[in-house]
């Protein structure tokens, strides 16, 4: 993941735009925004939950497919 977050990291910092996505769009992505959003903010990952499900209701990210990744991640990153 952190691979993927240098990257998008890189390529805003280019001014490039960045779209992420997947067949439906509810869980592949919205994990690597996930991962992303803790990679540049360092919030902890329930806040970030938290703050999808406000803003973005259309995701409906299933915790029990990508949620112990993202806390390994979450970590990782000693957050």
């Amino acid at each position: 993941m952190d691979h993927l977050c240098k990257l998008i990291d890189l390529k805003l910092e280019q001014n490039h735009n960045i779209l992420v996505h997947c067949k439906h769009g509810k869980h592949r992505s919205s994990c690597l925004v996930i991962a992303y959003l803790l990679y540049k903010t360092r919030m902890k990952l329930d806040n970030i939950y938290e703050i999808m499900g406000t803003k973005y209701p259309l995701v409906k990210f299933k915790r029990h497919l990508f949620g112990d990744a993202l806390k390994m991640y979450e970590n990782e990153l000693g957050i």
